[in-house]
């Protein structure tokens, strides 16, 4: 018999997958978990991400007001200007919440 992962449990182990880079089959093997219910957790972790109504703002400070370089992201009459000096992890945390609000 299976044991039953707490919500929590499920939650580490989704973060695990995600930071692993690893494909379902290679982390469920590795991990003891069954490929389709990893792939129904990450279906329902990713759906729950789009359909929350939090709002998340990250804040960037920048000394620069624009620069040739800079990306700007146009959605749904929004502007987003990202300075093209901001650190890999500061853009990624952006591009993530971008994500997980519009698409």
């Amino acid at each position: 018999m299976k044991a039953i992962l707490t919500k929590s449990e499920k939650e580490r182990d989704l973060e695990q997958f995600e930071k692993s880079g690893k494909i379902y089959a290679q982390f469920a093997e590795e991990n003891g978990l069954d490929v389709k219910t990893l792939s129904k957790w990450i279906y329902e972790w990713h759906h729950q991400i789009k359909t929350t109504k939090e709002v998340k703002f990250v804040e960037i400070k920048t000394t620069a007001i624009s620069s040739a370089n800079d990306i700007r992201i146009k959605k749904s009459g929004m502007e987003i200007l990202i300075p093209a000096a901001l650190k890999q992890y500061q853009l990624k945390n952006i591009l993530t919440i971008l994500a997980s609000i519009y698409f």
